[in-house]
């Protein structure tokens, strides 16, 4: 269950998070940055991981390298 939601660009990216924290959902309303969406992910060792997902699975219409 969503408990807050953050703007992260301002209205172009929010993020969902539950009540602990944790990042549960991404909305992308306008075309991003990979970079910009690379900030959700606070653990650094998981930022090429999260990129390569990105880059195979996002709408490259929504997703500018």
């Amino acid at each position: 269950m969503v408990h807050h939601t953050k703007e992260i660009k301002e209205d172009t990216l929010l993020a969902d998070y539950t009540e602990d924290g944790c990042l549960i959902g991404i909305e992308v309303l306008s075309p991003v940055r990979i970079a910009d969406l690379e900030k959700l992910v606070t653990q650094a060792d998981l930022r090429k991981t999260f990129r390569k997902f990105v880059e195979t699975s996002a709408p490259g219409q929504l997703v500018i390298a």
